[in-house]
């Protein structure tokens, strides 16, 4: 078998653990041909491979196994054929529950992603998946209720992407808001009643009240200030090609891949592209704050860690990067910088000056900090300076999270 399918040998171990422990019993076949278990495998696969156009999974050996046993009953089937269907589906399960489950099999440090991989003992879904005959027990087991939902909105906008609007879309340069007439609205319409199914759109070039909620709700939606007016942020937004949306769904159910179950009931996560804060008290979310994160240049390193110390007018130790790249060629500029900024030298360390900021007002951490130790150098903290959490755009920092 490992011959005729090395792509499958990776599973050797795992297969032949799966048997010994069967005593070498069939687990897709009984008497009559294949169980419900083979069927509804098959289908979720399918399932899989139509919405998420991953060719990654598909298998010609075991697509022509399953279609040639859906035609003749087990006890027509050579031995030989039947022995390799059922070794083909159960690698073919190990393949799909280690691609859909696990994620692809990449080296995520080279992705600056350092949360520690979801771990899954696949045989036990196997298992699972055998006894209760569909894979929508197993999956539930395994997938968080998130991507779940982000999953069943991919498939609905598969099946109707057909429907996509064919209107070019061509906004005027002025934003248009309540009560303007252009004939570029009835396009806008088309493509807004496509993403909000709420809506229920007309043919006329008016901006008028229904039209203003429903990109409220867009622009929600998309992490935009929800003006109700069509500017061009809104704009942009609406002009992304649903392909483009759907390589971003398919992108993040990647990366919930990754993700290891969140078994806390007390935990707060950063969603550094909304630029939020959530906090969750017995699983659930208790409220919400804006940040700021790390600029393009100093992005915000993704991992986890484990909320240790709360300071109160704490220093701010400045990185060496800082010191290096801002602080000595401002003193070169200004002899007196760090007087004016608040600041001491407290020593020398590989030529450079270590340098810290003195708790205050000015202080760049504000009135407090929350630490949770970690390799990065990144913790929470507050700011004096309120007025950037007004930016709908806020990649502000060196990488560490600004509380607003």
């Amino acid at each position: 078998f490992w011959v005729q399918h090395p792509e499958m040998s990776r599973y050797a171990e795992e297969m032949r653990g799966f048997y010994l422990n069967r005593n070498d019993q069939f687990a897709w076949f009984d008497t009559s041909g294949l169980t419900e278990a083979a069927h509804g495998f098959y289908h979720l696969q399918s399932n899989y491979l139509a919405s998420h156009a991953d060719s990654s999974l598909f298998s010609p050996a075991f697509e022509k196994a399953y279609q040639k046993h859906l035609q003749e009953p087990a006890w027509a089937v050579a031995e030989k054929d039947l022995l390799e269907t059922e070794l083909l589906f159960t690698a073919q399960f190990y393949a799909y529950a280690a691609r859909v489950f696990q994620g692809a099999d990449l080296d995520l440090n080279d992705l600056g992603w350092f949360i520690p991989r979801k771990k899954i003992n696949l045989t036990a879904l196997l298992d699972s998946l055998l006894k209760n005959g569909t894979g929508d027990q197993v999956q539930k087991t395994v997938l968080s209720k998130a991507y779940l939902q982000l999953e069943k909105a991919l498939q609905d906008l598969t099946k109707r992407a057909n429907t996509y609007p064919k209107l070019p879309l061509v906004l005027p340069t002025q934003a248009l808001s309540l009560g303007q007439t252009d004939s570029s609205l009835m396009a806008v319409k088309q493509y807004l009643a496509f993403w909000d199914k709420a809506y229920r759109t007309d043919s006329l070039p008016l901006f008028d009240s229904a039209l203003r909620t429903t990109v409220k709700r867009f622009q929600t939606r998309h992490g935009l200030p929800a003006t109700g007016s069509i500017g061009a942020q809104t704009a942009k937004a609406l002009q992304v090609p649903l392909s483009e949306r759907i390589q971003q769904i398919l992108v993040n159910l990647e990366r919930m891949r990754w993700t290891p179950e969140q078994t806390a009931s007390e935990f707060m996560v950063v969603n550094i592209p909304e630029y939020k804060l959530h906090v969750y008290d017995s699983s659930k979310l208790q409220f919400d704050m804006n940040v700021i994160v790390g600029s393009e240049a100093n992005n915000t390193v993704i991992f986890s860690g484990t909320l240790k110390y709360i300071v109160f007018a704490p220093y701010w130790n400045v990185p060496s990067s800082i010191v290096k790249k801002e602080i000595l060629p401002a003193l070169k500029k200004d002899p007196n910088y760090l007087s004016k900024h608040n600041m001491e030298t407290t020593g020398n360390n590989g030529g450079l000056p270590v340098v810290r900021q003195l708790p205050g007002p000015s202080n760049s951490l504000g009135k407090v900090k929350f630490l949770f130790p970690n390799d990065y150098s990144i913790y929470f903290h507050d700011t004096p300076n309120r007025n950037l959490f007004a930016r709908s755009s806020r990649s502000l920092s060196h990488g560490c999270i600004r509380l607003g």
